[in-house]
């Protein structure tokens, strides 16, 4: 068992350690990354590339070697470098082109951005709030 705590955040020692300690338990993943997980890989081909086909023409190689995205995650994913997809997956699935691999990593590298604690984001809203005119 694994506990992390982030300091800058305002909630009590205690119940920061209940809700990561909770968080652990409920899934491997960060929540951003475990949503994007649960989408079909054709899902996941459309939201990369806003439907333009660039990168759905590789839907079939995709979907040829893998069942899931969570599978794609435990073969590309691994937690020591965990910001983006192994180069490697491109190699298998064939794609070469740097525009591609850039929009296919997108998804991923906004999943795996750090989630702001509530007092962050309270934060964010309330500087926000005060520059507004």
């Amino acid at each position: 068992l694994h506990i992390k705590l982030d300091a800058p955040c305002s909630m009590g020692l205690l119940a920061q350690t209940m809700a990561s300690v909770a968080l652990e338990e409920a899934s491997r993943y960060p929540p951003r990354l475990e949503a994007l997980l649960h989408m079909s890989i054709s899902d996941w081909l459309l939201l990369s590339d806003g439907g333009s086909g660039l990168v759905m023409r590789h839907a079939l190689a995709i979907h040829r070697n893998f069942d899931s995205m969570e599978q794609i995650a435990m073969l590309y994913l691994p937690p020591e470098h965990r910001k983006e997809l192994d180069e490697k997956f491109f190699l298998d699935v064939d794609i070469h082109g740097a525009k591609e691999r850039e929009l296919l990593q997108a998804p991923f590298r906004e999943a795996l951005q750090a989630e702001p604690c509530p007092a962050q984001i309270s934060l964010n809203l309330a500087m926000a709030q005060r520059s507004s005119p």
